[in-house]
């Protein structure tokens, strides 16, 4: 899965998959990070905030955690009971 962010300064394609990574890419396909973002869930839904400043990532965790456009994590949003397969 793949979300797209526009920026004041740039785009960032993200990038995610079955081997529990997510990866950060400008347009071009260039890596903008040299490591991708490992996660201890498979994640299954990628959104960005409408601002494109952070990212929300939901997943196998049952959680749905807040990130900075380029990764960063800042915390837990929502727990739920079930897997998390839509973010909006």
């Amino acid at each position: 899965m793949a979300r797209l962010a526009r920026g004041p300064s740039s785009e960032v394609l993200v990038v995610t998959d079955w081997n529990r990574k997510v990866g950060f890419y400008d347009p071009e396909g260039n890596p903008v990070k040299r490591d991708d973002m490992v996660l201890n869930y498979d994640p299954t839904c990628v959104e960005f905030i409408p601002s494109g400043q952070f990212l929300l990532i939901g997943g196998s965790g049952r959680q749905v955690t807040l990130h900075t456009r380029l990764g960063t994590e800042i915390g837990t949003v929502a727990q739920m009971d079930t897997w998390v397969w839509c973010i909006r």
